[in-house]
């Protein structure tokens, strides 16, 4: 009943038309591919099309005027204010067709392409197309579009579009591209006549190898400026038809850092080639991955013959197998306090085993390592034969001290047969005065004999071995005059040792003699202490009677006494007298250092 009243309807639109015009009309808007709809002056919606159905699914009957397809196919009153400006923009002619999103009878959002046309009796004919398809695909174009823009953005390239002669039709830069060639106005030209000289040849003909063969190529040039040059890198590509494509960079830094890093790596080759030592750069595995051509002439392996080896394997025997590889792996994993070289054994390709020093370092950021061997084989046979001589000297030193302490016993044993046959008191304390001071001397050369060490005394010893030997010459009773000894972990030289021991001598003994009177007891000290800054400092004191204040024991008659001051300057040191109650002498020195005494021609 709907259609036979619409068909009416255009009927009486019709009426005065003659009758085949006006069933091929009738036919047309049935039948018509776009949706069609005929709007009375007053907004009446007279007559739709099948077309106008199917795209919208909305039938006459749905939407009776035009406010109402308004409201249905624009349920947002925003969108709806907005469609019915255009609406009007486009009835009055100030604007052609119109997109809009409406909403359709399935409740989808298709796209509408709306053209309104006005006839001379004020009804409008309203077409209607489906452009939901054009419109996703115009829309993916822009968003692609937008894209590959911000893509060439991002590039420091610029990039030329030219036909298979050369010439330049368009061009874009990316904002970050720093080519100071090729500005707009060169549009129209030819590339390779805006490129001087040889550049411009090698572009003429890689453009047209392009071209040819359907293949992409790139090429590197010089261009000139300010004065200087700068590289630059063209890469072609063929497009569709006749045109292609250029890309251009400027690689000038690139081509700097470039020949900067084959200048190093020459000099870290040459530096690799000429180390004076076998090195090699392994794997994690212990694989070779580069080896110098030192390998050859100390261990008789050609870099080549090594290089995919496994070096372990290859060059070490079994015995120093597990230690070496787990040092290596050690290295490697970055473990920290590892000794910085070790020593092992090499096994020659001849079948000798050599003596070798191994220098091994991780290379940062890799899982690799350097290795660096040393040949020592004639050091550690020269080394063995020191020690060998070392030792026979040794032996031989200690012999002659062991034959320096008889000697000057047999000496000491001779004063004292010799003082049995004196008479004079005088002489024969004399003669016990010289035996204690060989016996000090004796007791010196009976410790290096002794010592592990033949250049140092153990002090604290020898002071009560030397300070026991006075008083047992002197017959002290132990019950009458008592002695502390004190020299904790204080050692000397031979040089400081022999004068300060007669110092000692000579000091104890005068105690011995003159300190304790008719039998009076007493105390007598020895220390001896090395300070922080390596000074020592030697005491001698005891409570006897004191020395009187009129006596200068700088000068005296004593000859007990100017040996000890002759002394105490042959060590460089200061002593000092303290009275009462009894008698200290303090003397401060430094350790003499050795000296060469050269040798007597």
């Amino acid at each position: 009943m709907a259609d036979r009243g619409v068909m009416c309807s255009m009927q009486q639109c019709t009426e005065e038309m003659p009758r085949f015009e006006r069933e091929t009309f009738l036919s047309m808007l049935r039948d018509a591919p776009y949706g069609l709809a005929v709007i009375e002056r007053d907004g009446r919606c007279l007559y739709v099309n099948r077309t106008f159905t199917t795209i919208t699914g909305y039938t006459q009957q749905e939407v009776p005027t035009i406010a109402a397809w308004f409201d249905r196919a624009h349920p947002n009153p925003a969108y709806r204010r907005k469609v019915m400006e255009t609406w009007n923009d486009t009835i009055s002619g100030r604007q052609g067709a119109a997109v809009f999103s409406a909403v359709c009878g399935d409740g989808k959002v298709r796209e509408i392409e709306m053209r309104p046309t006005v006839l001379e009796d004020g009804k409008t004919v309203l077409a209607l197309q489906d452009v939901t398809e054009r419109v996703m695909v115009e829309e993916l174009l822009r968003q692609t579009t937008s894209e590959l823009e911000a893509v060439i953005d991002a590039f420091p390239d610029l990039y030329l579009r030219v036909n298979f002669d050369g010439t330049i039709i368009d061009c874009r830069a990316g904002m970050v591209a720093d080519v100071p060639f090729l500005p707009q106005g060169l549009l129209g030209r030819r590339l390779q006549d805006v490129i001087p000289g040889a550049s411009g040849r090698a572009i003429r003909d890689a453009l047209q190898g392009v071209h040819t063969s359907n293949t992409p190529a790139s090429l590197e040039f010089p261009l000139p400026d300010d004065g200087g040059e700068r590289h630059v890198e063209a890469r072609i590509l063929p497009l569709y038809e006749k045109h292609l494509m250029v890309i251009v960079r400027d690689i000038t830094e690139s081509k700097r850092m470039e020949n900067e890093l084959r200048r190093s790596e020459n000099l870290y080759r040459t530096i690799f080639e000429t180390t004076g030592s076998a090195t090699a750069i392994l794997e994690a595995d212990g694989t070779v991955a580069f080896a110098n051509a030192q390998f050859e002439s100390a261990f008789g392996y050609s870099p080549d013959e090594l290089q995919g080896l496994n070096f372990w394997d290859t060059l070490l025997p079994d015995a120093d197998q597990e230690r070496i590889r787990d040092y290596h792996a050690r290295v490697v994993a970055g473990a920290q306090g590892l000794p910085h070289d070790c020593e092992l054994h090499v096994i020659h390709r001849s079948g000798d085993v050599r003596d070798v020093l191994m220098t091994m370092g991780a290379i940062p950021d890799t899982r690799r390592c350097v290795v660096s061997l040393l040949d020592i084989t004639s050091r550690k046979k020269a080394e063995q034969q020191i020690i060998d001589q070392l030792k026979e000297k040794e032996i031989l030193l200690k012999e002659i001290h062991h034959r320096v302490k008889n000697n000057l016993q047999i000496i000491s044993s001779l004063l004292n047969l010799q003082s049995r046959y004196v008479q004079d008191a005088e002489i024969r304390n004399i003669a016990r005065d010289c035996q204690n001071r060989i016996r000090s001397l004796s007791i010196i050369h009976e410790n290096l004999y002794r010592s592990k060490d033949l250049g140092r005394v153990d002090f604290e010893d020898y002071l009560r071995r030397l300070v026991d030997g006075l008083f047992s010459a002197y017959n002290v009773p132990s019950d009458t005059i008592r002695y502390t000894v004190r020299a904790e972990n204080v050692t000397l030289g031979i040089d400081t040792a022999i004068p300060s021991g007669l110092i000692v001598n000579e000091l104890v003994s005068n105690c011995l003699k003159h300190a304790f009177p008719h039998g009076r007891r007493g105390h007598v000290s020895v220390e001896l202490c090395r300070g922080d800054d390596g000074e020592i400092t030697l005491s001698v004191s005891d409570d006897g009677v004191g020395l009187p204040e009129t006596v200068d024991f700088r000068n005296t008659d004593s000859l007990g006494m100017h040996l000890v001051c002759s002394l105490v300057d042959q060590l460089t040191g200061t002593i000092e007298l303290f009275r009462g109650p009894g008698t200290t002498f303090l003397i401060r020195f430094f350790e003499l250092r050795y000296k060469d005494r050269g040798v007597i021609r």
